[in-house]
Formats: C-alpha cells, structure tokens, sequence
C-alpha cells in the first residue's frame, strides 16, 4: 500500500467515526429536549483553504461535517449551529458572514458576546454577519472592569442589541453565561438573571431566557 494510499484509508476512517459521533451527539441533543447542538469551528489548518483567498475561508471538509449533520438533525427537530469562540476561525465577523452564505438555509449560528470582545470585535459586527441565522445567545455584560461581567456591571447596550436581535429572529433564545470567575456567588448570578429578564420584556422575550 502506498504512503498516498494509506493517508486516504485512514482519513476515511476518521471521517466514518466523526460521522458517528455526531450522530450521537445529535441523539443526545435531542434526549436532554435541546434544540441546539453547538459547532466550534477549531483553528486548525485543516479547516482553512490558506491558499483560496478572502472569499473562500473554509475547506471542503468543514463544510461537509455540517452538510452531513444536517440530515439528522431535522429527523430530530436539532439544529447544529456554529459559536463564535476567540481561540477558533469562528473569532472573526469575516468568517461567520462566509459561513452563512456558502450554507445557506442550513446554516443556524450562536453569539457568544464575551467571546466577541475576547477577539477584538462587538457582538453587533457578529449579529450583523449572521443576521436572522443567530438562534442563540451567550450574553453577560462586558466594560473596563472585563468582558464577562454579572449584568448591571459593565457598559453593554443591552437595549441595542435586543431591538436588533429581536427584528432580525424573534424565535432567538438567550442564555445567562457567566465564567466561574466572572461572579461571586449565587447572588449574582440571581440578581443578573432578574435584570435581564426585565430588559427581555419589552421585546416579547420573558419566555425565551
């Protein structure tokens, strides 16, 4: 067997498990009643067409673990959704935005705002780059005292991004996330969620956090 050979047989293999994993990472989605399944697209070379140009950002190979998810996931009323993360090629407004139009309908995003600010970006430039694909939302509030702040702490204009938000997908859920380091105890973490519902209330959206 050559060298060439062998690197094919064996890439094959690692595409089959992948395969199978998701499939039962879907099934479990769909157990647990979660109707999102989150994607982090990792900073790996592997992903990246580096020689296709700025209009073209991602390899055939990411792109057909999304498409092959796909089948499964409206069997089971699951949708795969892709969340920006600072380490990851999903760091950058850029990246999402060419996502979004290579998939299409398929595509569904989550927003995580800390991770926004943690890659030099807004959580608006990102909102605007998925549009009414973003189907979720990590939100904390973020100033100079840090990025992932109880709400009430910092400086975010919740009530720009929530009018956006809500013309753009009315549908969208929204999640409290705080890092452990981010609060001090229960309290907070109360007091964040009560804060936040109220801001959530003007826009129909009580029930969706």
């Amino acid at each position: 067997m050559s060298l060439r050979h062998l690197h094919q047989t064996v890439a094959e293999a690692l595409a089959v498990k992948r395969i199978a994993l998701r499939e039962r990472l879907l099934n479990f989605a769909h157990a647990l009643l979660d109707r999102v399944l989150i994607a982090v697209a990792e900073d790996d070379a592997e992903l990246v067409a580096a020689e296709a140009g700025e209009n073209v950002l991602l390899a055939d190979e990411l792109l057909c673990a999304l498409d092959k998810a796909a089948y499964i996931d409206v069997a089971l009323g699951v949708t795969v959704a892709v969340e920006n993360v600072a380490r990851c090629k999903s760091a950058s407004s850029a990246f999402i935005r060419n996502i979004s139009g290579m998939l299409g309908d398929e595509f569904a995003f989550v927003l995580d705002t800390k991770q926004a600010i943690r890659a030099g970006e807004t959580p608006m430039k990102f909102l605007e780059a998925a549009g009414s694909k973003t189907v979720h939302v990590h939100i904390s509030d973020s100033g100079e005292m840090g990025d992932c702040l109880p709400i009430g702490r910092g400086r975010f204009d919740f009530r720009r991004f929530f009018a956006r938000l809500s013309s753009l997908n009315p549908q969208c859920s929204i999640v409290l996330e705080l890092y452990r380091s981010g609060f001090i105890g229960i309290s907070d973490l109360i007091s964040s969620y009560n804060i936040l519902k109220n801001m959530i209330v003007p826009f129909g959206r009580e029930e969706e956090i």
